[in-house]
């Protein structure tokens, strides 16, 4: 995101904040998001896996092409096959 653009977003968020009376920090998506590879990519811990256990719950597409989803455990003995 550019700088410009993630100004924008702040601009409008602290806006929404003025509006409504919250006193809460503001931040962007983006970010939040930069601060999320920070931590994962300065644990090593988080590279040892090969594979992860779980289903994918909620997947979409946007209009804009993102993906989004959810990673969901999933329990013991839980059968992926729905009953008809």
């Amino acid at each position: 995101m550019s700088n410009h653009r993630e100004l924008e977003a702040l601009t409008e968020l602290k806006a929404v904040r003025d509006t409504v009376g919250l006193d809460a920090e503001i931040t962007s998506v983006d970010s939040r998001t930069t601060e999320i590879k920070t931590l994962i990519n300065g644990t090593s811990s988080l590279h040892q896996h090969d594979y992860v256990v779980g289903e994918v719950a909620d997947y979409k597409v946007s209009g804009r092409g993102d993906v989004h989803f959810k990673l969901v455990h999933r329990k013991e003995g839980q059968d992926n096959e729905k009953d008809d």
